[in-house]
Order: C-alpha cells, then structure tokens, then sequence
C-alpha cells in the first residue's frame, strides 16, 4: 500500500486520540523543548564548538514553531517581543555581508553571530523552565 499523501494525513488529525486537553496536553512538551533549548545553549557558550551552536540553533527554532503556534491561538496574548526575538534569531542562517574565502574573515563573521545569539539568548531564555510553562499556562 502506498504511503498516505500529506492531504489524506492532514484528514486524519481530527480522530488522533489524546489522553488529555487543554494546556496539560502540551505542558510537558513545552517544558521539555525549552529546558533543551537553555541546556544547548549553556552548552555551546560553555564550548564555543560550531556543532554545540547548531544544536542551539535547532532548538531555537523548535521553542520558535511553538511560540508562533500558540500565537496562532492566543493571538495578541502571547508577549509579542518574545515571538519577535525567536522569529529573527531562527532566521539568521550566517547570511549578511558576502563573506572572502579567507578563513579569518569567515570566523570573525561566525564569532560575530554567536555574540549576537547569546545577546538574544538573554531575552529568550531569562526564564527557567517551569516559569515558562506556569506563564503560558496563565495566558
């Protein structure tokens, strides 16, 4: 049997079982996606290591997707900074000034970024966890 479209499995998200609703459906996995983004994080500033960076960066955009799908429920509830912030952060992808093939110049411009990263990650990040998901719960 072939595998099912992205249509025909769109169809299907209406009769996915869930074991709870409302906020507790999504508690865990919002806990969970912000305290691995602020572990990568800690993790690439502890290492200053390209691929401890990208691990920060993936979970950057994961915490992303869903701040924008809760905005896409709450609407103006959500703190608009917050979406804002995330949204710049994941798409930097090392694009700007058109870099020379000279190494140097290639890492002063990454070293350039992570400190803008870090800066962000302030904002991001200042909450713990659990403050997090208390503050959503509330919203």
């Amino acid at each position: 049997m072939p595998p099912a479209t992205l249509g025909q499995a769109r169809g299907s998200i209406r009769y996915w079982p869930l074991e709870t609703d409302g906020f507790p459906a999504i508690e865990a996995g919002l806990d969970r996606t912000f305290r691995d983004g602020r572990k990568a994080m800690a993790q690439g500033r502890k290492s200053g290591r390209r691929e401890d960076f990208h691990e920060w960066r993936k979970g950057v955009k994961d915490h992303w997707y869903q701040v924008r799908l809760l905005k896409k429920v709450w609407g103006d509830v959500m703190e608009p900074g917050h979406s804002r912030t995330l949204q710049s952060m994941a798409s930097e992808n090392g694009s700007g000034p058109k870099l020379a093939p000279a190494t140097k110049t290639i890492d002063a411009a990454r070293k350039e970024l992570r400190d803008r990263a870090l800066a962000i990650r302030e904002k991001v990040y200042a909450e713990k966890p659990k403050e997090f998901a208390r503050r959503i719960r509330r919203l």
